[in-house]
């Protein structure tokens, strides 16, 4: 059992196989991603955040989105008691490699691209819940470290953002229980 805490770096074994090591870090390795058009100042925005973060670009924009989303969803109800679940996530069994890799991805440094594109690429699944709340440019000025505590956690527990947060937040032990 691994007892790795939420933002270190796991060592995979086996390694995984080298194609998987070199694809650019876009979000979940499961999501299919849509593209979504962004303003200049959006992503510059976006750019900064994620560089600041050490994160890709394209994952940024994917965890500020969901988290985003999450957070209107629950009229932020609960914040405080999900920041301290997901400090306290630890990987309890092996994670598939490219979970694995995803969430080493989350807490390496990622260098950003010089290409600029005029568009974000959003997991699908949020695309409803997107349109209705008038697209992702409201929610790319967010807070990226805590939508990456929360998405480490997630992928801990083998989850999306989305899905460990409702279910951390129906949780009724506490931490030192």
């Amino acid at each position: 059992m691994n007892n790795v805490r939420s933002g270190q770096v796991l060592e995979l074994h086996p390694a995984a196989p080298r194609a998987l090591q070199r694809l650019p870090h876009r979000g979940r390795p499961s999501d299919r991603l849509e593209r979504w058009p962004v303003s200049a100042a959006s992503r510059e925005l976006l750019h900064d955040v994620a560089a600041e973060l050490g994160l890709a670009v394209g994952t940024a924009g994917c965890l500020l989105a969901e988290h985003g989303l999450l957070l209107q969803e629950i009229c932020h109800d609960g914040v405080e008691w999900l920041d301290a679940c997901a400090s306290a996530a630890t990987v309890h069994t092996a994670l598939d490699n490219a979970s694995a890799l995803y969430l080493r991805s989350l807490s390496a440094t990622f260098e950003q691209p010089e290409r600029d594109e005029p568009i974000v690429r959003l997991p699908a699944r949020l695309t409803n819940l997107l349109t209705a709340a008038g697209g992702p440019e409201v929610f790319l000025s967010g807070d990226l470290d805590q939508a990456r505590r929360w998405e480490q956690a997630a992928v801990i527990d083998e989850m999306t953002m989305t899905e460990w947060a409702y279910t951390t937040l129906r949780a009724e032990t506490p931490l030192d229980a």
